[in-house]
């Protein structure tokens, strides 16, 4: 009986053992880019577009600030007051009141504006064409003095 209990010690030792392996966690990889729209200031104390991609401060000549960015697959928003960058090319968006954040989803580009868009109320651009928003919808916003639309 003493040698039976031995060998099932023994068996049991043994499968306790070989069952166990250690655990490597799986390798994530961590090279998504950060980017974060503001501006900066001149020598000259004047305002300057400006987004950090990583970090790295990269100035956009002709605006006074980056207000959004947008990441589409490889392609690159950058929101001013008066338009907006599509991979370093410009577009204006027409009758312009004043924006804030950009979204862009497949091949639309969104662009909300505040009170004080042409149409005097809350509004958006979809592809550089302004829509209005119903007075009523405001109306039923918590805050509806904010001049701030999101998407």
């Amino acid at each position: 009986m003493k040698k039976l209990k031995k060998i099932g010690w023994a068996i049991l030792s043994i499968a306790t053992m070989t069952s166990c392996k250690k655990y490597d966690p799986p390798v994530v990889s961590t090279t998504a880019d950060v980017y974060i729209s503001g501006y900066t200031f001149t020598a000259s104390n004047a305002l300057v577009g400006t987004y950090w991609k990583n970090g790295t401060p990269v100035i956009v000549p002709g605006t006074r600030q980056i207000k959004s960015i947008a990441k589409a697959g490889a392609d690159l928003y950058l929101l001013s007051d008066s338009g907006y960058w599509k991979n370093n090319v410009y577009t204006a968006i027409p009758d312009i009141g004043g924006t804030y954040y950009m979204l862009v989803s497949g091949n639309d580009v969104y662009v909300t504006a505040g009170f004080n868009s042409p149409a005097g109320a809350a509004a958006y651009w979809k592809n550089g064409v302004l829509v209005s928003l119903p007075p009523q919808m405001l109306a039923a916003l918590p805050f509806p003095s904010v001049p701030y639309l999101y998407l």
